[in-house]
């Protein structure tokens, strides 16, 4: 069993991470022994804690795709090409077989795998571009 809860850092900065609190602990407690209340008695043996990172995107909306050529971004970088935010996606050149899946926070870690599997098999024979999801 799992049980998370999410807190912003404490330092803005990034220089220190938020510790265990008991409140979040407890909290989870709470819910897994409503769920299971035959469990009631051995959760303490099993509790443990930690602190983690959820790479998370400022819209909070997964991020997953096709990478881009890396020498498309120094063309444009160098002025080679002339490309605005009106660009058709669908002329980017993508690197064959290789995805990005990023931003998958809580919400979309559970479902990744699927995703994965699901988007795979959609796109059969074709490189996808960049896709969001909520």
């Amino acid at each position: 069993m799992l049980g998370s809860t999410f807190e912003g850092l404490r330092d803005k900065e990034g220089l220190s991470w938020p510790s265990s609190r008991y409140e979040d602990n407890h909290a989870n407690i709470e819910k897994q022994t409503k769920r299971f209340p035959e469990l009631e008695d051995q959760i303490q043996e099993w509790l443990g804690d930690w602190i983690g990172v959820r790479a998370t995107t400022p819209d909070l909306l997964l991020v997953f795709g096709g990478v881009p050529d890396y020498n498309l971004f120094t063309d444009v970088r160098r002025g080679k090409c002339n490309y605005n935010k009106n660009f058709d996606l669908s002329l980017v050149r993508y690197l064959l077989g290789i995805f990005v899946c990023s931003g998958l926070g809580a919400r979309f870690f559970y479902f990744s795998r699927n995703l994965l599997c699901c988007t795979e098999l959609d796109n059969w024979g074709t490189v996808p571009g960049p896709s969001r999801y909520c």
